[in-house]
């Protein structure tokens, strides 16, 4: 009898992320925003280079977790308008949590130690990431990466909570202007 394959690493991260809830419902409220692949916002690329200063983290993100992946619609020390598979971002498994997600050392937690942008570049060591959440759905999320083990400390968890409200306002308020433009 032949030894079964072992799977591959993005097999065993798909196995290990949770279930995104209510996905038909999030992917419309996704698209009713009219963000994805859209022109750079000022406001949301203030709101991250506040959480790079804030925890002092090289690289800082709103990604916005579409069906299939994670569309980066403000950057700092990444690509704006860059993108990553859901298979493999971190941000895709975030929207799925309560609050926010810390990952402190990706190299030693099974679910990401094998994944390519650990193992490679730009080389996640740490993740923070925040859901943002608009009409009752967790469309993305604001998060900070680092290439070193990390754990935000007490006041840097409540400023990224605080950034990421000031995010879903602007959420919110674009879904009721874009509702009202619609109609």
């Amino acid at each position: 009898m032949l030894p079964s394959p072992q799977p591959r690493a993005e097999a065993r991260l798909v196995q290990c992320a949770p279930p995104i809830v209510h996905d038909e419902r999030r992917l419309a409220v996704l698209r009713a925003l009219a963000l994805l692949d859209s022109a750079a916002d000022p406001t949301f690329d203030a709101m991250t280079r506040l959480a790079v200063t804030v925890t002092g983290c090289p690289i800082g993100a709103i990604g916005l977790v579409d069906a299939r992946r994670t569309w980066f619609m403000a950057a700092v020390g990444l690509p704006q308008g860059g993108e990553s598979d859901n298979a493999l971002s971190f941000c895709a498994r975030a929207i799925a949590s309560p609050g926010l997600f810390e990952v402190p050392d990706a190299h030693a937690d099974p679910a990401f130690a094998a994944n390519p942008l650990v193992t490679g570049p730009p080389h996640v060591r740490f993740y923070a990431g925040v859901p943002l959440v608009c009409d009752g759905q967790a469309v993305g999320t604001l998060c900070v990466v680092d290439h070193r083990p990390y754990r935000l400390r007490p006041d840097q968890r409540a400023a990224m909570d605080d950034l990421a409200q000031v995010a879903m306002q602007s959420l919110r308020t674009r879904l009721r202007l874009v509702g009202a433009t619609a109609g």
